[in-house]
């Protein structure tokens, strides 16, 4: 065995190390694979860093992959999970905080917002955002939130919180400084949707703040970046309307001048960008405000873009865009030479007739419009033909189609207004060559989905500008489908009042033709829309429903219908109408004055107009309480129980069409004798009583007749109620005793009486003409004083007297004063009917032609209403 050094030796040691020390000092990195979503979404809570960084990273790259993943996410209630955890405002690693809001924008620009989330988890979030961003300094994280602040807002609720907030100060004041592209994109996206939802009375107040970031909005028109020009442009389209309001920072000419050159550089350099639609826009905008329309002239604007525009350059599409500026500026008809004058007429005819566009924009017709009021612009417009295609010829093809913008059509219809307006014989000639009356049936036919009210009240003002002369009245009423579609739309628009005015106004021009009144009559129904318009709740509507009314009841087909169709009933019934409809009363008139037979039995008076000449007047002696039973009498077959006296000069004998037999066997007494008994008697006494007054009159030297209508001449007016009086008392005093004014005794009715029934015996019927009756008081003279006065043109009334009882006349005696220069001889001569003023009653049965005051003891023992 061999020795060892001992000195070489190393002595073993055992040292045994306190492992649970170490691992409480460090602990290794566990990498774990997770391939459960669920198991993902647990690491957002976690308090580490790394775990947070990863996570969110790996969530981020998920969603970037495919938009659809983002269902995932939004299944799993991730956006909630972001917002208890406050999206990690409060987490000191920046990349944590963004890449929380980045997850967060990106699940909401891909969910429907006002369906997916409710309003109260967008309040919550929407709260959480706006604290973040007040607090927040990177520049990035205020990115995302400005981003997501806007995607929140499409909720016209939660954007009403914005208004009086800290966060709308900050975010103005970053928005003025920052120089992140995609901060200030989305800044003017914010802007513009909070502009939007604010109502008119808000935005002058936002506008109006000292930080409101005027300046940089108009800068940012001459952007590198695109989408930053087309923001500001959509922003700018929204301000254009509060250019002129106190405080607002574009009241200045100075930012008013340098927007105006901003867009009109756009115009002129920019092209390639395919935003001069969007630059027309806002021009055009703005050139709704005068101070503008004055600064883009002052400053040669005008020409330069004049320059542009007839360049050559642009296409067809760039020029129409761009003549949208012009048609705005065109509402100023100070600058109408100017416009006129630079051609721009023919500018927009070439838009008008281009091949590639069959349907022009609308505002190349409200350009024509505005500048028709130029004198030469409206030859000009007559006198393009292109392509062998007038103009007229274009906007009535727009006219009646109804699948194109119905805007354009209102300004086709505003365009012929116009034309008639300033070039009347050119354009009614290519109107009537074009068969103007047919466009106008279609339209009229047209559902009323197609069709507005703005279209139909500028045709219906075209048909009344044709028809002030009698040869395009007629060529219009010839067509009957024109008549029949315009009545059928009087029916169908009783709820809108100024179409039913306008309507009833356009029949009015053409009622005098005989078709249209066969039509309206025939196939309209236009009596039941007449009594429609009288019951309407709208008294516009009523009031145009009189008017037409009172302009058609003097045909006498109209006045039968509305007799028998309801509407005079509707009239007299419904009188509380005439507190609010000025014309109720006097439509009421305008068909009685044409019927005295009813205007007698509604109002027991007839006046100095009301005339029974060429009329059947029918009178009964009994007193109605309601016209429409005597007026169901005057309708019935039979014959009424109460004797009725007719009045009629041209009847000598009775029709045989109106002549009614009764068989033998339907009556008993008379054996094979015919019965026969007319409604419409022949009167051969009245002729005679007329022939015996004209020569009375001839006799004493008197004017029988007027020669001028409802024209009155005072001379010898006493003489004349005398010889009338004289005639009537001869007519009707047989067998009855002579009475004495002073007495007591009245007139022997109980023989009137009989008498009536002997004649309504004769004649088998109780319709009694009034020449047959040989005796007569009280009513029957009164009757035929007033119907001969009537036949010489004399002026009296026909009055039934306060109990019923009584009839009789007033005439019209005026006093002449000397020396008063009103009521000379010379002047009182021709006096219309309608001015004068009844003042003395005729005595028939008493002192016979004498005549009395009005009021006067004599007037008063006259209708026994007064005894000593």
């Amino acid at each position: 065995m061999s020795r060892l050094n001992k000195k070489l030796m190393k002595p073993s040691e055992n040292e045994f190390v306190d492992r649970k020390i170490n691992e409480t000092v460090e602990f290794p990195p566990l990498n774990i694979r997770l391939e459960c979503i669920g198991s993902v979404l647990l690491l957002l809570n976690s308090e580490e860093e790394m775990v947070l960084v990863n996570v969110l990273k790996h969530l981020t790259e998920y969603v970037r992959r495919n938009d659809d993943n983002v269902q995932l996410l939004k299944d799993q209630n991730v956006l909630d999970l972001l917002r208890r955890n406050g999206f990690y405002r409060h987490s000191n690693n920046t990349l944590i905080r963004r890449f929380g809001l980045y997850l967060t924008n990106h699940i909401l620009e891909n969910m429907n917002r006002l369906v997916d989330l409710d309003l109260e988890r967008t309040r919550a979030i929407f709260k959480h955002c706006l604290e973040y961003f007040c607090t927040e300094e990177d520049d990035v994280d205020r990115e995302y939130l400005i981003a997501i602040i806007c995607n929140l807002v499409d909720d016209p609720q939660i954007t009403k919180e914005l208004w009086d907030t800290q966060f709308l100060d900050n975010f103005l004041t970053q928005f003025s400084i920052s120089n992140n592209p995609d901060l200030i994109l989305n800044s003017l996206r914010l802007l513009e949707k909070i502009l939007r939802v604010l109502n008119s009375a808000d935005i002058p107040k936002l506008i109006a703040l000292n930080k409101f970031p005027a300046e940089r909005i108009v800068c940012n028109l001459n952007s590198e970046f695109l989408d930053l020009r087309r923001a500001a442009l959509n922003l700018l389209a929204i301000l254009m309307a509060y250019l002129n309001f106190e405080n607002s920072p574009f009241s200045h000419d100075a930012i008013k001048v340098t927007i105006l050159k901003e867009l009109t550089q756009m115009f002129a350099t920019n092209r390639m960008l395919s935003e001069t639609p969007l630059v027309m826009d806002v021009l055009s905008l703005a050139m709704r405000d005068k101070v503008m329309v004055r600064l883009f002239f002052q400053h040669n604007l005008f020409d330069e873009f004049m320059t542009t525009l007839n360049s050559g350059n642009l296409g067809y599409e760039d020029m129409c865009q761009a003549l949208k500026v012009i048609s705005e500026i065109a509402m100023f008809s100070e600058y109408s030479k100017r416009l006129a004058e630079a051609g721009l007429v023919k500018n927009l005819l070439i838009c008008l007739d281009a091949d590639d566009c069959k349907v022009p924009s609308v505002h190349i017709l409200k350009g024509l419009c505005h500048l028709v009021n130029h004198m030469s612009t409206a030859h000009e417009i007559l006198a393009y033909n292109a392509q062998s295609i007038s103009v007229i010829k274009k906007l009535l093809d727009f006219l009646v189609s109804a699948n194109i913008n119905i805007q354009l059509r209102e300004e086709a219809t505003n365009l012929i207004l116009k034309l008639l307006k300033f070039a009347f014989r050119e354009t009614s000639q290519q109107l009537i060559a074009l068969n103007m009356s047919e466009s106008l049936a279609i339209v009229f036919g047209q559902h009323i989905m197609h069709i507005s009210t703005d279209l139909v009240l500028g045709l219906l003002q075209i048909v009344e500008a044709l028809s002030e002369y009698s040869a395009y009245k007629g060529y219009l009423c010839k067509n009957d489908t024109m008549v029949k579609n315009l009545g059928t739309l009087l029916m169908n628009s009783f709820s809108s009042a100024i179409l039913v005015s306008s309507i009833y106004r356009c029949l009015g021009t053409l009622i005098d033709v005989d078709s249209v009144r066969q039509t309206l009559l025939s196939y309209c129904n236009i009596g039941s829309s007449t009594k429609r318009g009288l019951h309407s709740l709208s008294n516009a509507v009523k009031t145009s429903a009189c008017n037409f009314i009172i302009q058609t009841s003097h045909f006498q087909e109209f006045l039968c219908e509305y007799l028998d169709n309801g509407i005079l009933e509707t009239l007299i019934m419904q009188q509380k109408h005439a507190y609010c409809v000025p014309n109720w009363t006097t439509a009421a008139e305008s068909i009685l004055s044409k019927n005295p037979t009813l205007k007698f039995c509604i109002r027991n008076h007839l006046g100095f107009t009301d005339i029974t000449k060429g009329h059947d007047f029918y009178i009964s002696k009994k007193r109605f309480d309601d016209f429409r039973i005597f007026q169901s009498m005057l309708k019935m077959d039979a014959s009424p129980l109460q004797p009725i006296l007719v009045v009629n000069f041209d009847r000598t004998i009775a029709p045989q069409e109106s002549i009614v037999r009764i068989p033998v066997d339907c009556h008993a007494g008379i054996d094979n004798e015919e019965w026969i008994y007319c409604r419409s008697p022949g009167d051969s006494g009245l002729p005679k009583l007329l022939n015996k007054l004209l020569q009375k009159l001839e006799e004493y030297h008197l004017q029988p007749l007027r020669q001028c209508p409802h024209i009155v001449d005072f001379d010898d007016i006493a003489m004349k109620v005398k010889i009338i009086s004289d005639i009537v008392y001869q007519a009707l005093s047989n067998d009855l005793p002579p009475l004495d004014l002073n007495d007591s005794e009245d007139c022997s009715q109980h023989l009137v009486k009989c008498h009536l029934k002997d004649l309504a015996k004769e004649l088998h019927c109780n319709f009694i003409p009034l020449g047959h009756v040989m005796a007569g008081c009280h009513f029957e003279r009164s009757v035929l004083f007033k119907a001969l006065a009537d036949q010489i043109g004399f002026p009296c009334t026909l009055t039934r007297s306060v109990d019923g009882r009584i009839l009789y006349n007033e005439i019209p005696m005026p006093v002449e004063i000397e020396q008063d220069v009103h009521c000379e001889s010379s002047a009182m001569n021709f006096v219309p009917f309608r001015m004068l003023r009844p003042t003395h009653i005729v005595d028939l049965m008493y002192n016979i032609g004498e005549t009395y005051p009005l009021q006067s003891t004599l007037a008063l023992k006259y209708l026994r209403l007064y005894s000593e």
